[in-house]
């Protein structure tokens, strides 16, 4: 018998871009068509971000992880 195990990530509205949603394992998408982002690497500090449009204009590149604990808190 054969069981397959599938779990979908939960995600989570980003505060101050609501447009993004973020999954606890830091997967950003458009919150309207569930695409998900592709993250680039900050060379200057070797972890990976996303580039995103802020809530009433201008954009802003952000480590996952501050999107994931901004979303999720520290738990």
């Amino acid at each position: 018998m054969e069981v397959t195990v599938t779990t979908a990530d939960e995600f989570r509205m980003i505060p101050g871009f609501r447009k993004y949603e973020v999954s606890r394992g830091g997967d950003v998408r458009n919150a309207r068509t569930g695409k998900l982002l592709r993250e680039s690497l900050d060379r200057s500090t070797g972890s990976y971000k996303y580039t995103l449009d802020k809530d009433g204009g201008g954009h802003t590149s952000r480590n996952y992880r501050v999107l994931v604990e901004a979303a999720w808190g520290d738990a």
